[in-house]
């Protein structure tokens, strides 16, 4: 998700996300098994595609050109076509280093997720 971030606030998609860090140009990511599906809310998108995998749904959702993909339970699963409610908990968005440029996330995000740094020793 590419968008300014001011006053803690990530502007994408003509609504208002929590962003961590400093204002400026940013990119948020989040797990698609972290995409919750809401009762109501402001970030309202139409399914694109329904996809029963089994253990989840794949759900990919589109709001005007941004694309949102979440992964749910299969008795909550919305079917392609129809509008939903997303909702992307705070504490499970990550802000990816730079501008959003950069191909991943910083090796403090890597360390707190557990991640493997790419520059650690693989033995």
């Amino acid at each position: 998700m590419h968008g300014a971030v001011r006053d803690g606030r990530l502007s994408w998609a003509g609504v208002e996300l929590p962003a961590p860090g400093p204002d400026g140009p940013a990119t948020l990511a989040i797990r698609p098994d972290h995409v919750e599906l809401a009762q109501d809310g402001p970030l309202r998108a139409t399914v694109t595609e329904a996809v029963y995998t089994g253990a989840h749904v794949r759900l990919v959702a589109l709001r005007g050109d941004h694309r949102l993909e979440a992964h749910v339970a299969p008795a909550q699963a919305p079917r392609a076509g129809d509008e939903v409610a997303l909702e992307l908990p705070a504490q499970r968005l990550w802000r990816l280093p730079g501008d959003g440029g950069d191909a991943g996330a910083s090796d403090e995000l890597r360390q707190a997720s557990g991640a493997p740094s790419p520059h650690a020793d693989p033995r």
